[in-house]
Order: structure tokens, then C-alpha cells, then sequence
């Protein structure tokens, strides 16, 4: 099989197979080259990310003192559970 990839194959590339083949590499190369006008802003996002991750980190994993209101209402008798709380909680993890 053979792959023709000059100006009949490709026009819009609007170049010739001598125009092509009497381009150097060197031109090539400053011609992929970005400009020296080109430059990268980077915002200070990832200060705000570190901030929120040093707070996250400093909270307990479990939250001991609702760990201890539960079982304090389960072992009373006291603990109720809501069927339309369990069920919204359901759909909402749905989404």
C-alpha cells in the first residue's frame, strides 16, 4: 500500500512536492517554535487548595460527640428513625 501525501493527496496544505521537499528542517523547526511573545498565567488556585486541605485535615475523622449522642439514644430507646429522612438520603445519593 502506498500513501501519496502531496499536494494532489492533501490541497488544502497549498504546497507543492518541490516547495515540500526544498524546506529544511531548521525552517520547520522555527516555524513550531512558539513566539517569544507567548507566556502562561497560572492563577493562585492552588494556594486556596492547599488552605481548604490543611482545614480538612485538621478536622477529627469521626465526629466523636454525635458517635456518642447515638449510642446514648440507642441504648435509651430513644433514637427514632425517619422513613422519608432515609428515603431522601437514598434519592440524594442517587443523583
Amino acid at each position: 500500500m502506498r500513501i501519496d501525501l502531496g499536494s494532489s493527496a492533501m490541497p488544502e496544505l497549498g504546497r507543492s512536492r518541490e516547495a515540500a521537499a526544498g524546506t529544511k528542517a531548521g525552517d520547520m523547526t522555527r516555524a513550531a517554535m512558539p513566539n517569544a511573545e507567548d507566556t502562561a498565567h497560572l492563577t493562585s488556585g492552588s494556594d486556596a487548595v492547599t488552605s481548604l486541605k490543611m482545614q480538612l485535615d485538621a478536622l477529627p475523622e469521626v465526629r466523636q460527640e454525635r458517635v456518642i449522642a447515638l449510642r446514648q439514644a440507642i441504648s435509651e430507646g430513644t433514637y427514632q428513625i425517619s422513613a422519608h429522612s432515609i428515603a431522601a438520603a437514598m434519592l440524594a445519593e442517587l443523583r
